[in-house]
């Protein structure tokens, strides 16, 4: 954070291990733990567990954790504004679940359940997030069958997901493929960037990037 003169570190942990985030101070010298200082100013705060990826905004920055499969909001008092998951998602997403709910109950075979699960596996684990010049928010979720980057507006309701082979809008209540890419395949994206009018996605299993228009 250029701002701050602070220099904010993932430590992701190896193995089980748990990670934390650090902050060195340029102007101290100094290192402390960030789990510290926001576990003494919020109650209900254990610890970061595998803190993945930050992201900074003007008056609050975000934190990935993927052990936790939870973004955190925190402003620069680091105080927790929000927590954000997958029952959140939902939550604010009330045409969603119910679009999900609507799905399962007229199509009982299991078939279609796990086909329906994929297409709306968010948060199975997230692991990066950007935010373009619009407020809009990119969420990279990772997961066999599942690899999708999730685009909600400002106020966290999804708007389009990047799945292989298509970008997918959700409108009125509705899952439509808007374009269909053939080129276009996820192997883990864990990272991801935007930069102008690309969209920069690291395919880590697949040892690419993949450079893509951003017309969202």
């Amino acid at each position: 954070n250029k701002n701050l003169d602070l220099l904010f570190i993932c430590d992701y942990g190896g193995g089980n291990d748990i990670g934390d985030v650090y902050i060195y101070n340029n102007s101290t010298n100094k290192l402390e733990s960030l789990g510290d200082i926001v576990k003494s100013r919020n109650k209900d705060f254990i610890q970061f567990k595998k803190p993945h990826t930050i992201k900074f905004l003007k008056d609050y920055f975000y934190v990935v954790d993927v052990k936790n499969n939870e973004i955190f909001k925190i402003n620069y008092d680091y105080k927790i504004l929000k927590k954000i998951n997958e029952e959140y998602i939902l939550n604010k997403n009330k045409n969603l679940k119910k679009y999900i709910e609507k799905e399962y109950i007229e199509r009982k075979y299991f078939f279609f359940k796990k086909k329906i699960l994929n297409n709306f596996d968010l948060f199975s684990l997230i692991t990066s997030m950007d935010v373009d010049d619009k407020g809009n928010i990119y969420v990279t979720n990772v997961k066999k069958d599942s690899d999708a980057i999730y685009i909600f507006n400002k106020d966290w309701l999804l708007k389009h997901t990047i799945k292989n082979k298509a970008f997918i809008s959700f409108i009125d209540e509705k899952y439509k493929i808007e374009q269909k890419v053939e080129n276009l395949i996820l192997k883990r994206p864990y990272d991801i960037l935007i930069n102008n009018k690309k969209i920069i996605i690291t395919n880590t299993h697949d040892d690419s990037i993949l450079f893509v228009e951003n017309n969202f």
